[in-house]
């Protein structure tokens, strides 16, 4: 890291005008060096703070992950695109005997989940798998949610349902196989299409098309995981999803390559 930067940063966290730094950190094994030293020379810049969230953390060892603990940063794991790129993941189970604070997000696109939804499933099969069902179906969503936004220091707006704060929120059928005493397992078993509503700061967006009618929503239709879905194309910052998709295909026409499929359905595995 550039020694000028770096110093900026800390007298920024210092000042209190950045409230996070969050940080790609140790993206390699254990074995590898140079991600081994990669959290001495954050600490060496007075960065690793409570201020600090480190993006992967895949090199780190029991004894770094505690100083993470003793430094109050938090990590932000990201299970699949941990495995896709270095056929394993970060010590969770480590870090959170620790007490490290732990969030979950995909990472990106090309090794990533398409969305968070996915990537907490993935999650799960991880943690059902290979850690001894470390974390509950509830803690999993908590940190794709209520914990990244008290990392990030905007708890007092979102990351929870409580007045003064946005109304973010989505609905998700249960179904018969969900307990009612364990709604999060919906989220862990059902396909990305059980979400039935999508609400950012109090206007709907998105979800099945007979609710947003019921919300007096004028609906886009379109197709995900062959079932029928709806946007709220007034509430779309870039116009409705028709026309963005149209603008999309050309530009990556024109770059000699062509758009993606919408959903990754019919390759999830």
């Amino acid at each position: 890291m550039n020694a000028e930067r770096a110093a900026s940063y800390a007298r920024a966290i210092a000042d209190g005008s950045l409230d996070l730094l969050a940080i790609h950190i140790a993206e390699g094994l254990p074995s590898d060096a140079e991600s081994a030293q990669e959290l001495d020379i954050l600490e060496a810049h007075g960065l690793l703070t409570s201020h600090t969230a480190l993006i992967h953390s895949v090199g780190l060892s029991v004894s770094q992950l505690a100083r993470v603990h003793r430094a109050g940063a938090s990590i932000v794991w990201s299970p699949r695109s941990n495995f896709e790129l270095y056929g394993a993941t970060a010590n969770v189970d480590a870090a959170f005997r620790e007490g490290v604070t732990i969030s979950l997000a995909p990472d990106w696109s090309p090794s990533g989940s398409d969305n968070m939804w996915e990537e907490i499933q993935y999650a799960f099969q991880v943690s059902s798998q290979q850690l001894n069902s470390l974390f509950t179906a509830r803690q999993l969503v908590e940190m794709a949610s209520a914990i990244p936004a008290r990392v990030a220091r905007i708890d007092d707006k979102v990351g929870a349902l409580a007045p003064g704060m946005l109304a973010d929120l989505f609905l998700v059928q249960a179904g018969p196989d969900v307990p009612p005493q364990e709604p999060y397992e919906a989220i862990l078993h059902k396909n990305i299409t059980a979400i039935d509503l999508v609400v950012i700061d109090g206007v709907p967006v998105y979800g099945d098309p007979v609710m947003l009618k019921a919300l007096h929503v004028n609906a886009e239709l379109f197709q995900l995981c062959g079932t029928q879905k709806a946007l709220n194309a007034a509430a779309l910052p870039n116009g409705p999803f028709t026309e963005v998709e149209s603008r999309l295909r050309e530009r990556m026409k024109s770059l000699g390559s062509e758009l993606g499929p919408l959903d990754s359905c019919s390759t999830q595995h």
